[in-house]
């Protein structure tokens, strides 16, 4: 996994201009610790994938990888994330597992950095609560960005579930399959819940509706 980073760190670097590390004089990584890696005591963790996204790559792989979990789940669904802006494939996704019986649980900061996303979401908000979705409102910003699901897959990384992040920012995250790692970050989540509000749902104005409708036109640059 740390070589795959360190080879899309690589990539990154020379597409915005930057000297490869062999051009610069610098060893690679595979290269510089070829000998330790030899001798050094495998780590027990479960296996683990680095998985790149953005405009670069041949598809929007952890969007991708999101909506089909998200059909795949049958039991448990946890997420974390400071904003939640969905585009309407993976609020579909969500929306149906919660009517096949997933229990869903979605934490997300009260109030967040970015007051615009903090509107927006609410359309979003409303509908994935009507199909049975828990929302966790906490009473302080967090950055965190995790999801679990059932007990085969988490994911964790630098990627918020807002259409900017899943389809136009260059992110990373990591996909982890071993139980020790998924039991871990789903124990996590699960404790921020008790400190939570639940969400109001309740149907809003006309003119917050039109506000909400208005802003999810550019929910790209959100």
């Amino acid at each position: 996994m740390a070589a795959a980073a360190a080879g899309q760190f690589e990539a990154d670097w020379v597409a915005a201009g930057g000297r490869p590390a062999a051009a610069a004089g610098c060893a690679t990584a595979g290269a510089a610790g070829l000998g330790a890696d030899a001798t050094a005591p495998q780590c027990a963790g479960g296996r683990a994938q680095f998985l790149p996204s953005g405009p670069d790559q041949a598809e929007d792989t952890v969007h991708a990888l999101l909506i089909d979990a998200c059909f795949h789940a049958r039991e448990r669904l946890l997420v974390v994330t400071p904003y939640f802006v969905p585009d309407t494939g993976l609020e579909t996704a969500m929306r149906l597992a919660a009517h096949r019986g997933v229990k869903i649980d979605l934490v997300l900061p009260d109030v967040s950095n970015h007051r615009l996303a903090d509107f927006v979401r609410n359309r979003s908000l409303r509908a994935l609560s009507a199909a049975g979705v828990s929302i966790h409102l906490l009473p302080y910003m967090i950055h965190a960005k995790a999801v679990v699901f059932d007990e085969s897959l988490a994911i964790s990384g630098s990627v918020n579930l807002d259409s900017r992040s899943l389809l136009l920012n260059y992110e990373c995250a990591v996909v982890f399959y071993g139980a020790g790692e998924i039991d871990w970050l789903a124990n996590w989540i699960r404790a921020l819940i008790p400190e939570a509000q639940p969400f109001d749902c309740r149907a809003p104005g006309l003119w917050r509706d039109i506000g909400e409708g208005l802003l999810l036109t550019v929910a790209y640059q959100l």
